[in-house]
């Protein structure tokens, strides 16, 4: 299992990486230019100010950073247009939707691989390929590799890509 969880790590670090990105050093200003990723995470607000998406063989990949507390929320799902993608170890993600959150600093994530059930889902209500822009709202519970859990809720996200 912590294979799995390295893996979806390096996975997400790399994306990270290799994206472009939009930033802004004021997240309060992002939000008003109506570029923005955030959430509810056990009970503090988190406001990326940097988000990169990938579209690529019909799966979106998201991530989103506070660079301050190197700490990002990210999606890897299998989409292709609007919807909702369940989350979690279940007979209804079959196409093995995966989101989670990373502590760079702490080399620590949490993913909802380790979680059983559906225990979250990513609705997107806008995605717009030529246009590079999607937005929509997602919440899940995640684990880490010891299988304790993190809450993430009220998240909502607008991004031009």
């Amino acid at each position: 299992m912590k294979s799995i969880f390295s893996t979806l790590v390096n996975v997400g670090l790399v994306v990270l990486v290799l994206c472009t990105s939009c930033t802004s050093d004021n997240p309060t200003e992002e939000l008003a230019e109506a570029h923005y990723l955030k959430a509810v995470v056990n009970g503090k607000l988190f406001v990326a100010d940097e988000s990169n998406v990938v579209v690529a063989n019909n799966q979106l990949h998201i991530v989103a950073t506070h660079m301050e507390s190197s700490t990002s929320i990210f999606f890897t799902l299998n989409a292709k247009d609007t919807g909702t993608y369940v989350l979690g170890v279940t007979e209804e993600n079959l196409q093995n939707n995966v989101a989670g959150y990373l502590q760079s600093a702490t080399k620590s994530g949490y993913v909802t691989t380790y979680a059983a059930g559906n225990i979250g889902s990513v609705s997107i209500e806008h995605f717009d390929i030529e246009n590079k822009n999607i937005s929509g709202t997602f919440n899940f519970t995640a684990k880490n590799s010891d299988y304790q859990s993190i809450t993430i809720k009220d998240g909502e996200f607008q991004i031009q890509y």
